[in-house]
């Protein structure tokens, strides 16, 4: 996996509601098509997203996360990319490709 568009120097109030513009790259890997999971943690909360749940804008081509900081903790707050990539080579038919980055900083 070769990119997340986020920006990781954000400090934001707990109680905001946030929202990201998220893109995952990987040759072989299509967000619209394949399996992936993004996951906002921060203390001992956190929330998953997929396609079911993320917004998808067919103007820009872009996928969107929307988050209320309520449903996360204070403190930094990670974004966990995990794209199961299409790979014949593995039994289930695809390897996990998963990164980690600071997302935004949430004070009270």
């Amino acid at each position: 996996m070769n990119n997340c568009a986020c920006n990781n120097e954000d400090i934001g109030f707990y109680g905001g509601d946030f929202k990201y513009a998220v893109s995952m790259t990987c040759e072989g890997f299509d967000m619209n098509t394949d399996d992936w999971i993004i996951t906002v943690s921060a203390g001992c909360k956190s929330v998953s997203f997929t396609r079911e749940n993320s917004v998808f804008d067919d103007d820009e081509n872009q996928w969107y996360i929307c988050i209320s900081s309520d449903l996360i903790g204070f403190g930094q707050a990670y974004i966990t990319f995990e794209a199961h990539v299409p790979d014949t080579d593995f039994e289930a038919g695809f390897r996990r490709e998963k990164l980690t980055y600071k997302l935004i900083f949430l004070n009270t």
